[in-house]
């Protein structure tokens, strides 16, 4: 009987694969805690978001200071910073076939004005994954309204930033 107590313990497969795992595991968690040094900064951005032929009840939803999301994608696409209602206009010809502007009773184009921080992109910028370029659509909830929208404009607050961003991609 007092040869079994000391005998020791031999290192088998089982504790080597136990071993890797918790190896892995640490080295996992430590690669998702420490800071990546390619990490982008985040910048300050203004983006533009135009829809057409907003029923006007919709338009009049909107206020300045409202969260505004990606109603698809429920990403948060900054504070509205300002809003521009224009008439939707449509065109009709006369009785010479001469085509005039007309504005649409009830119907207006919308513009909204969002500031937020983004991750810059080359391409626009980087919002939890997507990358939002000037011509993207998207599904807007801002304020207490929902529209289809277009991204009609990306500007950020430090000019440097688009001029590093192309200089990269040509080089």
């Amino acid at each position: 009987m007092d040869n079994k107590k000391t005998q020791k313990r031999k290192f088998n497969l089982l504790d080597a694969v136990i071993l890797l795992v918790v190896i892995a595991v640490v080295a996992f968690a430590v690669y998702k805690l420490l800071p990546s040094e390619n990490q982008a900064a985040f910048e300050t951005a203004q983006m533009s978001f135009t829809a057409e032929e907003v029923p006007e009840y919709v338009a009049e939803a909107l206020y300045i200071g409202a969260p505004v999301m990606d109603a698809d994608r429920s990403i948060y696409l900054g504070e509205v910073v300002d809003i521009i209602i224009e008439d939707f206009v449509i065109y009709g010809a006369d009785e010479q076939g001469v085509m005039h502007p007309t504005a649409k009773p009830g119907y207006k184009n919308v513009t909204v004005v969002t500031s937020l921080s983004v991750n810059p992109s080359a391409y626009g910028v980087s919002l939890s994954g997507v990358i939002y370029s000037v011509g993207h659509t998207a599904a807007i909830r801002a304020g207490f309204s929902k529209m289809n929208s277009v991204v009609s404009g990306i500007e950020y607050e430090n000019p440097d930033v688009a001029r590093a961003l192309a200089d990269a991609i040509v080089g």
